[in-house]
């Protein structure tokens, strides 16, 4: 799963990251770097833990074709 403090939604590839779904109806899709399309099937809300503190990701998209290697937040503000 890739999450991004600056980004709109999270993404992950594995539906079993989300908690809490429902399957997405809508026309969007992730749209890469070099143009390519990717269908979004459901979106939900995950939880990411550190050793001091829990975050909550909500409107994480499940995005069971992306296969990009996508760059991690490794602070988070609060």
């Amino acid at each position: 799963m890739a999450f991004d403090s600056t980004a709109s939604h999270n993404i992950t590839s594995d539906l079993a990251n989300l908690s809490i779904h429902s399957e997405y109806n809508g026309q969007d899709e992730v749209v890469l770097r070099d143009g390519t399309g990717l269908h979004v099937a459901n979106i939900g809300s995950t939880t990411v833990s550190s050793t001091s503190r829990s975050f909550i990701l909500k409107e994480t998209l499940h995005v069971p074709f992306i296969h990009k290697k996508l760059d991690l937040s490794s602070q988070f503000y609060s």
